[in-house]
């Protein structure tokens, strides 16, 4: 039987109903952490066989170039962005949605706050305490834990996971 283009749109238009329904049931129950974990689910699920190879061609790319390290890796994230862009696999709105988020500006801002921590010395200071106590493995896994949790007290995890990075 032959049908006209509309009805395979309207076919397609339900079907995506239906899966993006099951996407929000699966966001809202915290099995999903962010929009874009649901955003490569949603390409993967309802995305054309195209899509689906060129975002895994896209992911090992990516992979190859964060290991290599022949690129630093946030021109690596930034060519990503790019090409996920040019290629309309997202839209401009997805892509710098991104940058809205707290997450990403209190990590640039410790990014910022670290090298300057780094020019004035004082990290090379916590270093030398740190080292001295590297004799005795469990006192200094004691000491890093303890710093952990008082800088954790006072920002994001992630900024001070990116401090000790």
């Amino acid at each position: 039987m032959v049908t006209a283009r509309g009805d395979h749109r309207d076919e397609y238009n339900r079907a995506l109903a239906g899966y993006n329904f099951q996407l929000a049931v699966l966001l809202s129950s915290g099995i999903f952490h962010s929009q874009s974990q649901m955003l490569m689910l949603n390409l993967a699920v309802m995305g054309s066989p195209w899509e689906i190879a060129l975002v895994l061609a896209i992911l090992l790319g990516t992979l190859v170039l964060f290991a290599s390290e022949k690129l630093p890796f946030d021109l690596v994230a930034m060519i990503v962005l790019a090409v996920l862009l040019v290629s309309r696999l997202v839209t401009p709105e997805e892509g710098i949605s991104g940058f809205s988020n707290p997450a990403t500006i209190t990590v640039a801002a410790v990014f910022v706050l670290s090298a300057g921590l780094q020019k004035t010395g004082a990290v090379r200071a916590v270093g030398r305490v740190f080292v001295r106590l590297a004799r005795f493995q469990f006192v200094l896994l004691i000491a890093i834990m303890l710093t952990m949790a008082c800088v954790s007290a006072f920002i994001n995890n992630t900024a001070a996971v990116a401090v000790f990075l």
